[in-house]
């Protein structure tokens, strides 16, 4: 009796250790913002329009439950061609962060170095897309979906798609 006692003790303590490090060990984030409006996108190019439409139609068709997220990062590859991702996830940081704006019920946050804000800037109207104060909040691992993502290349600031 006294042995089964143990064991279950032991699973529990087993048990309580691995849920306190999985929480207090999260370095997961995501960012919030304050509850100021935020803009609508204004679209400085149609085939970016058209590219984030086509990417919202894919997530609400394959996604099983779509987050209202998505995240677009301008950024250079190992290859130093330059390459934008359309990621539809929680953001989870503010580094690089430049805008944040509305579109389709969906909250788009733009990514970019300082050195490409420009490229990003032929595709919607930065000026349109302010910052607001924006707070990280600790995301717990297992509460973290799947993500459906599609990554484009830049060339002369335009975006490469496969249709031509």
């Amino acid at each position: 009796m006294n042995l089964r006692i143990d064991k279950n003790l032991r699973l529990l303590s087993v048990f309580v250790g691995v849920l306190f490090i999985s929480i207090s060990g999260c370095n997961n984030t995501k960012v919030s913002e304050d509850n100021e409006k935020i803009n609508e996108i204004k679209f400085a190019d149609t085939i970016f329009k058209e590219t984030v439409d086509l990417f919202i139609k894919d997530i609400e068709d394959y996604q099983v439950e779509p987050t209202k997220s998505i995240i677009v990062e301008l950024y250079i590859n190992q290859n130093s061609d330059t390459i934008i991702s359309l990621t539809s996830f929680e953001p989870y940081e503010t580094v690089d962060l430049v805008g944040i704006n509305t579109y389709k019920n969906y909250r788009l946050y733009f990514y970019s170095t300082a050195e490409l804000k420009p490229t990003l800037n032929e595709f919607l109207d930065l000026r349109n897309s302010h910052l607001h104060k924006v707070v990280l909040e600790p995301v717990e691992g297992w509460l973290i979906d799947p993500y459906f993502q599609s990554t484009y290349h830049v060339r002369n600031n335009k975006i490469i798609t496969s249709k031509k």
